[in-house]
Order: structure tokens, then sequence, then C-alpha cells
């Protein structure tokens, strides 16, 4: 049992510094990756505000830091997730059309070692909007949801869901 016991502490003492400097290692990684490389918002394209019952577009743009890349709203199913955008129900706005995506970058993808689509620096996302019949006048908040995914040549982050909020003005009348 005495030999067991050193032994034991033998490895130990040598593991420990081993696995300590894996974990310093992975944190000096990390330090390196933006926790998210992508910043979106939400912005009207047009200046007066919309009445109830009627059309408007929103942009949602994606400003993409150098080095990374977003991936468009199609991709091969064994490949990156793609961008997803949803305007959630319980709200005064919906979705009165197709999105209007920009013209994505097709290239290999040595993540995945195929083509797939994507953009680089930034992207502009517009989106087709209906205002309820019935809305009241006032201001309202138009909720959208993104999930997307992103990677650089090398590295992918995991899939994530961004929030974003936009007061809308709705005018008075039809």
């Amino acid at each position: 049992m005495p030999i067991l016991q050193k032994l034991s502490r033998s490895c130990a003492r040598t593991a420990l510094p081993a696995v300590m400097m894996l974990v310093i290692a992975g944190c000096a990684l990390a330090q390196d990756v933006p926790e998210n490389p992508i910043t979106w918002s939400l912005a009207l394209e047009r200046s007066s505000p919309p009445k109830a019952g009627s059309a408007f577009r929103a942009l949602l743009s994606a400003k993409i830091e150098a080095g990374w890349h977003l991936y468009s709203t199609e991709q091969r199913e064994d490949g990156p997730k793609p961008t997803r955008i949803a305007v959630p129900k319980d709200q005064v706005f919906e979705l009165g059309g197709e999105i209007e995506s920009p013209t994505p970058i097709i290239a290999m993808d040595e993540n995945f070692g195929f083509e797939t689509q994507f953009y680089q620096d930034s992207a502009t996302f517009a989106l087709p909007l209906r205002i309820a019949a019935n809305a009241p006048s006032g201001q309202h908040k138009l909720q959208v949801q993104v999930r997307y995914q992103t990677c650089t040549g090398k590295l992918c982050l995991p899939p994530k869901t961004v929030k974003l909020d936009l007061t809308v003005e709705i005018a008075a009348g039809k």
C-alpha cells in the first residue's frame, strides 16, 4: 500500500503542472477569441411614421469583425448553421413577405471542406413588415430575433441568438 501511495503522489505532482499549463494555455487562447465578433443593429428604412395596416421595411445590419464571416441564410444541411431571422408573435408587427438578403460570397470553407455562402465586413437584410390593422397609434416595440453562426478560416463559434428591439412610432389614421 505505501508503494501505491507514493506512486499516486508522484503522479499527482507530475500531472498537476501539466494540467495547469493546459488550463493557462486554454485561457490565453480564449482571450484571443472575441465573445461576439458580429454587432447587430436594427433601423427603419423610412423616416415618416407608418400607419396601422400599412407596410414598411426595417433594415437589419451586421457589422462583422475583420477575419470573421457570417453565414448566409442558405446553407447545406451538413454545413454551418444558416442565419435565421424571425419576428416573434405577440406584437403589432409581422413579416409581410420574403426577407431580402445581400448577395453572399461563395467560396471553399476549410472548416467544413466544401463551398459555403457567407458575408464579410458587413451585411444588411431588408425586412418587409406589416402593422396590424387594429394597432393603436403611438410607440410600439418591434422585436426581431437572429440566430447565426460565425467563423474564421480555422475556428467556428457555436450558433448564437440575439434579440433586437426598435421603437416604432405608429401614426394615427389609416
